[in-house]
C-alpha cells in the first residue's frame, strides 16, 4: 500500500543524502513542491529522513517562480576542478607500493577532475537554523534509533568516508581515500587512505579505523541489524599497511562498493574499538572524533532543544581547491518546534532561517503574500528534478492478526481510493504511483495494480470469515471486532487518512487515528507495535 512521488526536492547524492552544499544559501522559505505527487501525501516529520511534500506545483509563471523552459534561460555551465593529493606524504617507513611517501597509483583507479561541486563565488560565513519536530531518541552516529533526518545531516557534514559519489556524473571521488582498486572478477576492493586525512583531535586516519568501525557496525550488541544485513555481504577488512586497506566480497554486486566505500563513515579506533553495547550508552548523546568539515561540540547540544553543527577551521583538507566554493556556512542549528503551524510562525518571525514547505495551499494562499517576502526579507523558492522521491503510504504489521491473513491486506488496498484523494484533497497536483520505482528503469509495468473497490474489499473480508456485523456496524469474527489503529507523525496527514478511515467503515473495518511524535512512532515500528503506519 506504499505510494509516492516525484518531486521538486533538495539535492541530494547518489545514497539519497541531501547535499545541503548544493543548495542556494540565500534560502530563507524553501517552496519544495512537486510535479507529480502520489496521492499519499508527505512523511513522517523528520522521524526517518524527512517529509514529502503534501502538494504540487501549478507549473505556470503566475507566481513568478516558474522552472527555467530552456538552457537560455540558465547558466548551465559548471566549471572542473582537480583535486589535489602530495605523493610524498606519509610515514616513511611505509614503502611506496604499500601507500607510503612515493606512491603513484599506477594500477589503481581515481578522479581528480570533476565537475565543481560548489561556487567559486559563494561566501563563506553566517549561520543557518531550521527546525525538527521532535529531540531525537539519540545523536549517535551508528546503532539502535540512530536513523533521523537531523543524524544523517549530522553524518553527511561532519563525518567522512573511503569516497564520494559526485551527485551528477555519479563517479566515485577522493575523500579519505586518493585512489581505489576493484578486482578483475570484483570481488576484491582495495583503498589507499591519504596520509594527510586526520581526525578532529589530529590523530592520523589509518587502516586500523576502517577496520575497526567494520567491527563495530557488526556488533549484535549495537542493535543494528540493517547494518548486520548490509555489511555482511563483505568478509572483514584487512590491512595491507598502514594506508591500504582490502576487503573481498561475498558476492559480485556492484551494490557492495557502495555500501563499503562511500556508505561506511570512518569513527577513530581509539574510540570504535569497544562493544556495541558499550557504544550506545558511551555516545547516546555525543561524538566520536570526526574526518569531516564540520563537528558538534559538547557545547553546541541543548539536550530536548537544539544541536549546532559548527563548520572546522582545522579540517585536513579545507584547502583542497576541489572543494572551493563548499561548507560555506559557519554555523547550522537544528531546533525543536513541535509544530509546523508554530514553525510558520517563527519563520515569519526570523526566529529560524528555513522553512521546508509541504502545503500547497500555504505557498498559494500565504507565502507569496506575506509583507516579509515582497520586502525580500524571506525568499521563497522551489527546487526542481526529475528524479523520483520513493514511495510512502501505508506499512501493515503482517506479524499482527488479522493483518496476517493476505485476503484482509488486500481488502485494505482496495478501501484506498487514491484517485479521489489526489484529486479532492491535493487538488489534481497529484497523481497514484504504480511501482516502488517510479520512473525508474526498474518499474515493471506489467504489475497488475489494486484499484479502489469497496465491493471487492467486502467479498474478501467474508471470504476470510469476518461475515458478521455488531449493532455499530463493525465486522467480528468469533467474539473479536475487526478494529485497527493507524499511527501517523504530521496532524496534516488526517485529511488524507480520514477519508480512509471513512471508507473502511463502510467496509465495517474500525481504523483509529493515533498521533504520535516521530520518535515514539520509530520506536513503536522498530518494536513492532503498531497495526498500521503511516510511513516511507
Amino acid at each position: 500500500m506504499y505510494h509516492g512521488s516525484h518531486t521538486d526536492n533538495l539535492p541530494r547524492d547518489e545514497k539519497g543524502k541531501f547535499r545541503w552544499r548544493d543548495v542556494v544559501l540565500s534560502v530563507i522559505v524553501l517552496g519544495c513542491l512537486i510535479g507529480c505527487h502520489g496521492c499519499t501525501g508527505g512523511g513522517d516529520g523528520g522521524s526517518t529522513g524527512g517529509d514529502t511534500p503534501e502538494a504540487g506545483s501549478s507549473d505556470s509563471a503566475a507566481d513568478g517562480f516558474a522552472p527555467p523552459k530552456t538552457a537560455a534561460d540558465h547558466n548551465l555551465d559548471i566549471p572542473m576542478v582537480e583535486y589535489k593529493w602530495d605523493p610524498q606524504a606519509g610515514d616513511p617507513s611505509v614503502p611506496a607500493e604499500l601507500g607510503g611517501p612515493g606512491f603513484t597509483g599506477e594500477g589503481w583507479q581515481t578522479n581528480m577532475k570533476f565537475p565543481a561541486l560548489g561556487s567559486a563565488k559563494a561566501v563563506k560565513g553566517g549561520s543557518l537554523s531550521q527546525s525538527m519536530p521532535d529531540w531525537p531518541a539519540t545523536l549517535r552516529m551508528a546503532g539502535k534509533d540512530w536513523n533521523t533526518e537531523v543524524n544523517y545531516f549530522i553524518n553527511d557534514t561532519c563525518y567522512e568516508q573511503l569516497v564520494g559519489i559526485h551527485p551528477t556524473t555519479l563517479e566515485y571521488l577522493p575523500e579519505l581515500a586518493t585512489h581505489w582498486q576493484i578486482s578483475e572478477d570484483r570481488m576484491t576492493y582495495r583503498f589507499r587512505i591519504n596520509p594527510k586525512a586526520r581526525f578532529s583531535d589530529g590523530s592520523e586516519v589509518t587502516t586500523a579505523d576502517v577496520i575497526a568501525t567494520f567491527k563495530l557496525h557488526m556488533d549484535e550488541t549495537l542493535l543494528s541489524p540493517s547494518s548486520i544485513l548490509v555489511y555482511s555481504k563483505l568478509h572483514e577488512p584487512v590491512a595491507l599497511s598502514k594506508y591500504i586497506l582490502e576487503v573481498k566480497v561475498k558476492s559480485n554486486n556492484w551494490r557492495n562498493f557502495v555500501y563499503f566505500g562511500a556508505g561506511l563513515s570512518i569513527f577513530p579506533a581509539k574510540e570504535a574499538s569497544i562493544k556495541g553495547s558499550e557504544y550506545l550508552d558511551k555516545y547516546q548523546f555525543s561524538y566520536t572524533a570526526n574526518t569531516g568539515p564540520y563537528s558538534v561540540k559538547p557545547e553546541g547540544i541543548d539536550r530536548g532543544k537544539s544541536v549546532s553543527i559548527t563548520r572546522r577551521h582545522d579540517w585536513w583538507d579545507k584547502d583542497n581547491p576541489a572543494w572551493a566554493g563548499m561548507w560555506n556556512i559557519d554555523t547550522f542549528k537544528w531546533v525543536v518546534v513541535k509544530s509546523r503551524d508554530l514553525a510558520f510562525e517563527k519563520i515569519k518571525k526570523g526566529e529560524i532561517d528555513y522553512f521546508f514547505v509541504l502545503k500547497l495551499q500555504l505557498w498559494d494562499e500565504e507565502i507569496l503574500k506575506l509583507d516579509s517576502v515582497s520586502r525580500g526579507l524571506l525568499i521563497p523558492r522551489k527546487f526542481y528534478t526529475d528524479a523520483p522521491h520513493g514511495v510512502r503510504g501505508l506499512a501493515i504489521n503482517m506479524n499482527r492478526a488479522p493483518l496476517d491473513d493476505r485476503r484482509v491486506r488486500l481488502a485494505l488496498a482496495h478501501l484506498l481510493d487514491r484517485e479521489t484523494v489526489c484529486k479532492k484533497i491535493y487538488g489534481g497536483h497529484t497523481q497514484p504511483f504504480a511501482s516502488y520505482y517510479p520512473g525508474g528503469q526498474y518499474a515493471n509495468p506489467a504489475n497488475k495494480q489494486v484499484e479502489y473497490d469497496e465491493f471487492r474489499a467486502v467479498e474478501l473480508l467474508e471470504e476470510a470469515g469476518w461475515t458478521q456485523k455488531g449493532p455499530d456496524g463493525i465486522r467480528t469474527k468469533s467474539g473479536q471486532r475487526l478494529s485497527l489503529s493507524i499511527t501517523y507523525g504530521l496532524k496534516m496527514h488526517e485529511r488524507f487518512l480520514t477519508v480512509y478511515k471513512e471508507a473502511c467503515g463502510r467496509a465495517g473495518v474500525e481504523v483509529n487515528l493515533e498521533f504520535l511524535t516521530p520518535a515514539s512512532r520509530w520506536k513503536h515500528r522498530q518494536q513492532k507495535k503498531y497495526d498500521m503506519s503511516y510511513t516511507g
